[in-house]
């Protein structure tokens, strides 16, 4: 990497234009609505109110603590916080499942998120149908289309991953968002079959699976709830690369795929407890990105981050795929507000430097945090990951196996600095890719590394560098929604 940066400054400064590069990755945030855990503060609260609070987040996320991908929980129950024609709005937004808020946050969400540079894309649950069992269902909601496939387990509603009915609805959940929002990504969590399944314990599945032998079918109960996800992750990926092909896909799952992977570890398993076998996705190529939840410090004696880490970010590149898909990891910033608390901010500094480490091969790294009020619930947070972690904007690494990946922008034109304002300019091309810009600077010479300055939408086309503006040659480049740069403009000052 570095002799390939080094060429392509030493060619730059013989072409006259400078090369820039700087180190890639995706910073996330989760914005949790289930509970109202982040947003809106409160399901009743005015529709001004929650538009402000959304703003906020978005707003702070990308210009003070330099994210650049938001994980919006859009169905946290078989329920929408956007206007669906399958499924009814959110309780968690007007306090009564079915009323319409008389707007539409994930158009909102989209919209001030691209404003401000950041990736948005739409978190959803594939199979949970309520929180807790037992309150209002609007008709519209799965459970009162279809009873027959919701279950009351452990006291909350669950719908059943193995009737084909529930895979047709989550599958035309999905296609509605992505043929009608500006989504970047489709993201699910860790919940496939609930958590609290047991030997003496069991989800009440037994009528689909005795129908299922009865067709003829052979998997034992656990393999076959296991292709019961794999059919749904199948059919969202071909769905997903027909519809809209550039739109990312991935899963945030448990951080333990199996005891004993890697040997020193253990505790619950992902695939023997809900059923979800992210390892078999990862090896063909079924979503785009794991960002596997490691929520344990790295002082955990049975579930240690970094051995868990190291181990995901091996398999993430064992299988010979012609583009190995990128590995990021869930990292739990609200344990850092614990009773004696095992996490020190020192301690996801850590976390996030390891993902960074290039003996880790990895083809495209990055930490997604839960949650986003976990950044500002105590004021020496947000400071500290700004200076010690995120100090400049960065844009997500490019996934070479989209089609966008090989569609390169046009450069910006006219780069011009007033010495008056202290500001550059520029103007925008007209080539229909361009999303974004990135600025960097100052470099004092090919060799030298920029910074990067700022990451703006393509709207902005102009940079205030300030009085202090130090002498050197500043670059922008213009960004594709695959995040993918155009050769650089530059000027001297």
């Amino acid at each position: 990497m570095k002799s390939a940066a080094l060429l392509l400054a030493l060619l730059g400064c013989l072409l006259g234009v400078w090369a820039v590069e700087h180190h890639r990755e995706v910073r996330g945030g989760w914005i949790a609505t289930v509970t109202n855990i982040d947003w809106p503060s409160s399901p009743t609260a005015p529709a001004a109110q929650q538009q402000q609070e959304l703003a906020s987040y978005l707003d702070k996320a990308a210009n003070e603590l330099r994210l650049n991908t938001i994980y919006f929980q859009v169905r946290p129950e078989a329920d929408a916080l956007y206007a669906s024609p399958i499924e009814p709005w959110s309780y968690w937004m007007t306090g009564k499942q079915g009323t319409n808020p008389g707007w539409d946050p994930l158009a909102f969400a989209v919209d001030r998120a691209h404003k401000n540079g950041l990736e948005l894309h739409a978190w959803l649950n594939p199979y949970r149908g309520l929180q807790t069992a037992g309150g209002y269902l609007d008709p519209k909601h799965i459970c009162m289309r279809h009873p027959e496939v919701c279950y009351n387990f452990n006291n909350q509603l669950w719908c059943d991953p193995g009737s084909e009915i529930v895979i047709n609805n989550t599958y035309a959940v999905v296609m509605d968002i992505v043929s009608r929002y500006d989504v970047d990504g489709i993201h699910f969590d860790d919940y496939f079959y609930p958590y609290g399944i047991t030997a003496t314990t069991q989800f009440p599945d037994s009528a689909t699976y005795a129908a299922y032998q009865a067709e003829g079918g052979t998997l034992s109960l656990d393999d076959w709830r296991r292709d019961n996800v794999n059919i749904l992750i199948s059919r969202l990926q071909e769905g997903l690369a027909r519809i809209r092909p550039n739109v990312k896909f991935g899963v945030s799952p448990f951080g333990i795929w199996k005891a004993g992977h890697p040997p020193t570890i253990n505790g619950l398993s992902s695939y023997d407890a809900l059923f979800a076998d992210s390892r078999l996705w990862l090896a063909k190529g079924m979503m785009d990105y794991l960002a596997p939840q490691l929520y344990w410090p790295t002082s955990a004696k049975n579930q240690s981050f970094p051995l868990l880490f190291e181990w995901w970010a091996s398999v993430s590149h064992e299988d010979n795929l012609q583009y190995p898909r990128h590995m990021y990891t869930g990292n739990a910033l609200y344990r850092y507000y614990e009773k004696n608390s095992p996490f020190t901010l020192e301690e996801y500094k850590y976390e996030v430097e390891l993902t960074r480490d290039p003996k880790f091969k990895l083809s495209g790294s990055g930490s997604i945090f839960f949650s986003m009020k976990s950044f500002f619930t105590d004021a020496s947070v947000l400071p500290y990951i700004a200076r010690e972690i995120y100090p400049t904007p960065a844009l997500p690494p490019v996934m070479q196996w989209k089609p966008c990946a090989k569609q390169q922008p046009d450069p910006a034109l006219n780069l011009r600095f007033d010495a008056s304002s202290q500001t550059l300019t520029w103007t925008a091309p007209v080539d229909g890719l361009v999303t974004k810009f990135i600025v960097y600077g100052p470099a004092t010479s090919a060799s030298s590394s920029s910074s990067v300055l700022a990451v703006l939408h393509v709207s902005t086309t102009s940079f205030k560098l300030g009085a202090s503006a130090s002498k050197g040659v500043y670059s922008v480049c213009s960004v594709t929604n695959c995040n993918v740069e155009s050769a650089p403009v530059t000027i001297t000052l």
